[in-house]
């Protein structure tokens, strides 16, 4: 799928775009014709390696390892980053701008790999295919992610507890949702239930100063903030 996108690219925004227009006249215009219709094949192809990976790295993926160990996991990425800050490997100066890209590369392997595989795809596609059809591959994707993630938080909640189950739910796609707006997609309003009604007590101990949740929403900003960072500079 790589491969695919990097092709179309070339073809559609270098030789299409800039190379042809510099090449006035029937030479150039007689070129036009073949290489539109290898460009429609090329994103036909890639249309199709897109809707297979969302159904096997999206749709039907099956957590490994320690893909469900939070807030653990999260817990032990802030810990790595406030250490690598601490050393001087993280700042805000443009100079140290290449640590802090590595780090936030680090910090994506933190997240749910189908959030991952999500933003990766639609990066790729963005520029690839033309706007109406992105808009459907990513409704599709978005969708599958979302149904993807919520049942994760199921498991979550089964393994350390309802508060972690949801706060995962929550995390992510916020997360979800603030990376997709800049793709510039009206996507169709989908109903989401989630049950708050055993936080209550969560929400009381946060009202009154509760520590651990508070340290979980910290460690969940920094991670954030981190991986933006990675998917900015990718």
């Amino acid at each position: 799928m790589d491969m695919l996108a990097e092709l179309i690219d070339i073809l559609q925004h270098e030789v299409l775009r800039e190379q042809l227009a510099r090449r006035a006249g029937p030479g150039g215009e007689a070129l036009v014709p073949s290489l539109s219709r290898a460009l429609a094949d090329l994103q036909e192809r890639l249309i199709y390696r897109a809707q297979a990976f969302i159904k096997d790295e999206v749709e039907t993926y099956v957590p490994v390892g320690d893909d469900l160990a939070y807030p653990g996991k999260l817990e032990a990425a802030a810990a790595k980053a406030a250490a690598a800050a601490a050393a001087g490997e993280i700042t805000e100066d443009a100079g140290e701008e290449a640590d802090g890209t590595e780090v936030a590369a680090a910090a994506a392997g933190q997240w749910y790999p189908p959030v991952r595989s999500t933003l990766l795809l639609l990066s790729k596609l963005y520029r690839c295919i033309d706007p109406k059809t992105f808009a459907g591959l990513a409704q599709e994707a978005v969708a599958a992610c979302t149904a993807c993630v919520q049942a994760a938080g199921r498991q979550v909640a089964k393994q350390t507890g309802a508060q972690d189950g949801q706060l995962f739910v929550i995390q992510h796609l916020l997360f979800l949702r603030e990376q997709i707006a800049q793709f510039d997609v009206e996507f169709s309003v989908t109903d989401i239930d989630l049950d708050f009604s055993h936080m209550r007590d969560h929400v009381r101990r946060i009202m009154s100063g509760g520590a651990a949740v508070s340290k979980y929403l910290n460690i969940v900003t920094n991670a954030g903030w981190l991986l933006h960072r990675y998917f900015v500079h990718m």
